[in-house]
């Protein structure tokens, strides 16, 4: 008895030794049905694959036989696939620490089955997919840790699916998708790192999506988007107003050069400032030098001035009466400005010019 519990416990045990490990170093190409179909059985228990994975191939019409794998620790090609219609098969997949590739694939409409996918280590690029409509299937994406690429599919109209992205470490790059009209989908994005471009969209109207993001490095590429005129949103109008790098150009009116674009900012920025209180003025608002804190109260004793990024600019005191605070030299822009007091503080919007 003892001896056939044994052999049970080295039978769970070798189990799951076979259920989970590391493999194919070298990597792996797919180019046929039958070649996915019979995977588990060729290279039982391999679910992280160490190597390359391609999957090209006209006769692939899904990708079931591939359920087991949860990493790809290289990169992913799933490109040329004319017969296939979702990426269902892949659902365990949590890490793709390479690139991650979808293209040419004719009859996918969007990316079900990607469900798990957390993040990238590298680009991720999806170009050419002559039939997708939506990401829709990317819902738990977080971050990708090179560039966005979405290049060229003819009838991709929304970005959803790429809802929960907070991070995109290097550049976006979206160009030729001829049905795509905003950038909505990209909303929970905090950074861009790396340059933006935003080339060729023939239907883009706005750039609402990006509101958020704060660009930290350019250049910024915005141009030949015969009806995007939305252009003046907090992101680009801040990147902007700190002297970054841009070329906008060929874009409707409100978006065809940089100018235009600083004009519909000051409009944008100073519909942005709040009103007043009667305990507290501040002005001029916009300013262009010296801002003037008016307080009717002797409970207020602190400012501090911030920038968008929640970053400390200034913190001083202050007292009854007109306080007058040189902010000269900030670069032109939105800032914060909270007043501090025992029991609290408030906190007001200001434009530098």
């Amino acid at each position: 008895m003892k001896s056939q519990i044994l052999l049970f416990l080295l039978a769970i045990f070798f189990a799951s030794i076979v259920q989970a490990q590391n493999c194919l170093p070298e990597g792996i190409t797919f180019s046929t049905q039958a070649q996915i179909d019979s995977f588990q059985v060729n290279y039982p228990g391999c679910s992280i694959i160490e190597g390359t994975v391609i999957i090209n191939g006209n006769n692939i019409t899904n990708l079931n036989g591939l359920s087991i794998l949860t990493v790809i620790e290289s990169d992913l090609g799933i490109e040329g696939n004319p017969e296939l219609h979702n990426l269902s098969g892949l659902n365990n997949i949590i890490h793709v620490d390479g690139d991650l590739d979808i293209g040419d694939n004719e009859a996918l409409t969007d990316l079900t089955g990607l469900e798990n996918l957390i993040n990238t280590g590298l680009d991720f690029s999806i170009e050419q997919n002559s039939n997708l409509l939506n990401l829709s299937g990317l819902g738990n994406l977080k971050t990708i840790g090179a560039e966005l690429v979405i290049l060229e599919n003819d009838k991709i109209s929304s970005l959803t699916g790429l809802d929960n992205i907070s991070r995109i470490e290097t550049a976006i790059t979206i160009q030729g998708n001829p049905q795509l009209t905003s950038l909505e989908g990209l909303n929970s994005l905090d950074s861009i790192s790396g340059g933006l471009v935003i080339t060729n969209n023939s239907l883009m109207e706005s750039l609402a999506g990006l509101d958020s993001a704060t660009i930290v490095n350019g250049p910024v590429n915005i141009q030949n988007n015969p009806l995007l005129s939305v252009c003046s949103i907090l992101s680009v109008c801040n990147y902007l107003n700190s002297g970054g790098n841009a070329l906008i150009a060929n874009n409707n009116v409100g978006c065809s050069s940089i100018p235009e674009v600083l004009d519909g900012c000051f409009t944008y920025i100073n519909n942005l400032i709040e009103p007043e209180d009667s305990s507290i003025s501040i002005y001029p608002n916009p300013c262009f030098g010296m801002l003037i804190v008016n307080l009717k109260s002797e409970n207020f004793y602190m400012v501090r001035i911030t920038n968008i990024y929640n970053q400390v600019i200034k913190t001083l005191d202050v007292s009854l009466g007109e306080n007058k605070i040189n902010v000269s030299s900030l670069p032109r822009g939105l800032y914060f400005i909270s007043i501090h007091h025992q029991s609290g503080s408030k906190t007001f919007k200001f434009v530098k010019k």
